[in-house]
């Protein structure tokens, strides 16, 4: 059964008559300032991207990431009037939104406008993300949205709320598996316990981080829903990045008070050992004191 919808979107014989190109996608990563290109051999297409074997030059924990992806479009006209996707006299934005479920996070990045008086049109996406907020992948899709309506009485089939999404243009997903970026979450119900809390099942830093180190989310808890990224009314980013702060400050703190972690000694990759290291590393941790460890590890996290 074809899908119906109530206002004009995109379809894909107006994609090809508009002419829209874009670039695969760029990426690079930093652990000081300087931004250097990661090279994926042999990648014709977006829709799936794995930089997972790439965990000996980036990872997600230890290194910045930009996203960026140049765009270009021949003729917007036919996306405007009677043939299009919206009035003659509106303006069409295009934005890139991705989520993060695994972290919790999602967000908007605007990539520019146009209206039917423009010949063509060209702009770059770009997506940051600072090291130790990913986990496991992101997905990306690339959008035209209503930037402005204008009225015509003749038409009432175009969508009229600034704002609404209007086509689709194209999706990735990035796979991020290292081992370094993956601590479980879970969800439980614990009426009156905590908003979260940190289980550790193993005092052995070479056992498996994975299968003995979990974040669990508490359900019961009246701020759960400023947790909920499907949740678009509440849905607190910020409060995310506190939680992941104080997670990453509690686990480096337990490793490393009394010297119980040997921060020479190589731990098998995965390992509690191995995952702690990589944030001394990452945040550039000097000492076991709890207030320097939660100082370094806040400025590494918030800095977007």
């Amino acid at each position: 059964m074809k899908e119906l919808f109530p206002y004009a979107k995109l379809s894909n014989s107006l994609k090809y008559e508009i002419g829209y190109r874009g670039s695969l996608l760029e990426f690079e990563s930093t652990y000081f300032d300087e931004f250097e290109p990661i090279e994926i051999e042999g990648r014709d297409s977006d829709d799936v991207i794995v930089l997972n074997p790439l965990d000996d030059y980036w990872n997600v924990d230890a290194h910045n990431l930009k996203i960026s992806k140049d765009i270009e479009i021949k003729r917007v006209s036919p996306l405007f009037g009677i043939t299009g996707i919206a009035s003659s006299n509106s303006r069409i934005g295009i934005a890139a939104k991705w989520i993060c479920k695994d972290s919790r996070l999602k967000g908007v990045t605007l990539v520019g406008d146009f209206g039917s008086d423009d010949s063509d049109f060209l702009g770059q996406m770009k997506i940051y993300f600072p090291k130790g907020v990913l986990r496991k992948s992101i997905d990306i899709s690339l959008y035209f949205y209503l930037k402005e309506y204008v009225f015509e009485d003749q038409n009432n089939f175009y969508a009229t709320r600034v704002g609404t999404e209007i086509g689709e243009i194209e999706t990735s997903k990035i796979i991020l598996e290292g081992n370094a970026s993956e601590f479980p979450i879970e969800d439980v119900s614990i009426p009156d316990g905590p908003l979260w809390k940190m289980i550790w099942n193993s005092q052995e830093f070479d056992d498996s981080f994975t299968e003995n180190v979990i974040l669990q989310i508490n359900k019961e808890h009246k701020d759960y829903k400023f947790l909920s990224s499907e949740d678009k009314k509440n849905y607190n980013p910020q409060l995310i990045d506190e939680m992941v702060i104080s997670y990453i400050t509690m686990l480096v703190f337990k490793a490393t008070q009394g010297g119980i972690l040997e921060e020479t000694q190589d731990y098998p990759l995965g390992s509690i050992g191995s995952i702690v290291q990589y944030y001394i590393n990452a945040f550039e941790i000097e000492n076991g004191m709890l207030e320097h460890i939660h100082e370094k590890v806040g400025k590494g996290v918030r800095k977007k």
